[in-house]
């Protein structure tokens, strides 16, 4: 199955992304639109067999992300780092498992 990561903002922060987004022409208008197209695009998503993670997105640290990348804060930018937040975290599980592997063999 195919995974997806895609951004997950919170009803606080979605004013704020409006005003520092670069493409805030296409974006929905209130965060309660916005969640109703996230569900709608994940629903169908995953109807086509295509995990979909929901990445809390941290709105100074996308700033940062877009900053050291040299990326407008676009709606494609935004995915990119909820991707590289996942690989991030995807690595991180990884390194748990194996310490914790390595433990279980040393202790058996």
């Amino acid at each position: 199955m195919i995974s997806l990561a895609a951004c997950f903002y919170s009803a606080e922060d979605y004013a704020t992304l409006l005003e520092i987004s670069d493409d805030r022409e296409s974006m929905c208008d209130t965060y309660e639109d916005w969640l109703v197209q996230f569900m709608k695009t994940k629903t169908g998503l995953e109807e086509e067999n295509i995990a979909v993670t929901p990445v809390r997105i941290n709105l100074d640290a996308l700033l940062k992300f877009c900053k050291d990348n040299k990326l407008k804060n676009t709606g494609e930018a935004r995915s990119k780092y909820a991707s590289h937040l996942a690989t991030q975290s995807n690595k991180i599980d990884v390194a748990l498992k194996l310490n914790n592997d390595k433990d279980l063999i040393r202790f058996n």
